[in-house]
């Protein structure tokens, strides 16, 4: 019988295993685990939960990793050998061992046939893990004979969706999302399991002794997040991050940001968002000429005063740009956003091209 499963039932099966209910192969704990899938997130949870259930700590000893190259290079047949070699000998320490081999497509496929004859025996030594986005037929359908297969998303999938996903990692932190939450940070994550991973640790913290992930909690963190990518693209684009300002600019409108100030309503109009992010480096702008002017006055960097309510990360890069940076950098920069602004508002370019003629521009300031 053919036994493929979800990322969330394997460590259930596994620890009954573990604890003595059956012996190794039939009705067992099985020789191979094979989890297979484009979500590398639920790969690697499915690696933990077998050291955790098997072995007792994910971080144990006897858990051994191999890592297979995706084209072919000199070290295939060494990683090839290994990795049959340590699933057939047993634990240094006495107990029981499990050899995984990440990354394994390639040399899978590669090796076709030497995998499938592996199958055949592949001996009760160790447990044997196999992490890959997609495995030739025939060595899937080996694992389903003699092991476990584990859909970890793609094509024909048994497994989690990432609402379901979502669902289960906030209810192991003993939070209940409910349906129109799910769909809000999906709507705002998409389905990609290591962000969504994240976020719900976080929100989970948010809610402190709530029961329940909020609306209001996700609001507070996305908006919040999404407001300071506004104002994290002024202050690195001024200090000269050029790579680190276009990720801002992506995730500005890839995202959506705030309407406007402290406001719980997103915008994703291209018009709105650059003006915001022409704004935000124009203040950044204006805040390193008034602390240059101040040093050049005789202030010391460390009494240096920007009027207004100055976040302190703001006020220290504004310092060091104006300290580090020559005069006609910083009235190029001045130059660049008056130009910018005029621009948006008399037909200069809009949006997005506004944005990249700005970035580029700065980028050439010596």
């Amino acid at each position: 019988m053919s036994r493929t499963v979800a990322p969330d039932a394997i460590g259930a099966a596994l620890r009954a295993a573990a604890d003595g209910r059956g012996r190794r192969g039939a009705g067992g704990v099985p020789p191979v685990i094979a989890a297979v899938g484009p979500e590398t997130f639920l790969r690697e949870q499915v690696l933990r939960d077998v050291a955790q259930a098997l072995l007792g700590d994910a971080s144990s000893p006897d858990l051994l990793t191999l890592q297979g190259a995706v084209t072919s290079t000199d070290a295939d047949q060494e990683t090839l050998s290994r990795f049959f070699d340590e699933t057939r000998t047993g634990s240094l320490f006495g107990g029981r061992k499990v050899v995984a081999l990440r990354h394994a497509d390639g040399l899978v496929t590669r090796y076709n046939k030497e995998f499938t004859n592996w199958l055949e025996n592949p001996g009760t030594a160790a447990v044997a893990v196999i992490l890959a986005d997609d495995l030739p037929r025939p060595v899937a359908t080996g694992v389903e004979k003699r092991g476990i297969l584990v859909r970890c998303g793609g094509r024909g999938t048994r497994g989690e969706s990432p609402a379901r996903f979502a669902v289960r990692r906030a209810a192991a932190r003993d939070k209940r999302l409910g349906r129109a939450e799910t769909d809000l940070l999906l709507d705002l994550l998409g389905g990609d399991l290591a962000g969504l991973e994240s976020a719900i640790e976080i929100l989970a913290l948010h809610a402190g002794e709530r029961e329940v992930i909020a609306r209001s909690d996700i609001e507070a963190l996305f908006q919040g997040a999404r407001e300071g990518s506004v104002w994290a693209f002024g202050d690195k684009l001024v200090a000269g991050d050029v790579a680190g300002a276009l990720a801002e600019v992506q995730r500005c409108f890839g995202e959506g940001i705030p309407e406007s100030a402290r406001s719980r309503k997103l915008t994703r109009s291209e018009s709105t968002i650059a003006v915001r992010l022409v704004a935000a480096f124009t203040t950044a702008v204006c805040r390193v000429l008034e602390a240059r002017a101040q040093l050049d006055s005789g202030v010391r960097r460390g009494d240096v005063k920007l009027a207004g309510r100055v976040p302190w990360s703001a006020q220290k890069m504004a310092v060091g740009v104006a300290a580090r940076r020559r005069p006609g950098a910083l009235d190029a920069l001045a130059v660049f956003a008056e130009e910018t602004d005029r621009g948006l508002k008399y037909g200069g370019p809009a949006g997005r091209a506004a944005i990249a003629r700005l970035v580029a521009a700065v980028g050439r300031i010596p």
